[in-house]
């Protein structure tokens, strides 16, 4: 028998929560999905522009397969010519990408105060104002 995530016994929720996550590109996807739904070339696309490392499709297809899996990430099919699939968070991955946000701002604050000499991609404060942004234009 193969073993799953509810297989195991994790000492906190937290614990659980940063195994679903991991990978590279995970919290990403989540951050870019809590913007607006994504079509899956238009992610791709989204996620090479903002990111200086480029992400494979065969990467993207396994973390949003994975997110997916996990309850974070809903995809939905339409029955059309050519075929159209819309990416998606549910609810509790809407709720976890406002929670990333907050936590990339407690990233980049921990890298200072280690003076770590650490660069991102794109910073806490753009994010937001991304994030922001979306609610603006939802009113």
């Amino acid at each position: 028998m193969v073993k799953t995530l509810t297989d195991h016994n994790f000492h906190m929720g937290t614990n659980y929560l940063l195994k679903v996550i991991a990978g590279k590109w995970k919290v990403s996807i989540i951050c870019a999905l809590g913007l607006k739904k994504y079509r899956y070339l238009e992610l791709l696309k989204y996620e090479n522009d903002v990111n200086h490392t480029k992400i494979s499709k065969k990467v993207l297809t396994e973390q949003l397969t994975q997110l997916e899996q996990d309850g974070i990430v809903t995809k939905r099919s339409y029955g059309t010519v050519p075929p159209k699939v819309v990416y998606s968070l549910t609810p509790i991955g809407q709720e976890l990408s406002e929670n990333l946000i907050n936590l990339n701002f407690l990233g980049e604050k921990l890298a200072q105060n280690n003076q770590a000499n650490i660069s991102f991609d794109i910073d806490a404060k753009k994010v937001k104002n991304l994030h922001n942004e979306k609610e603006q234009n939802l009113k």
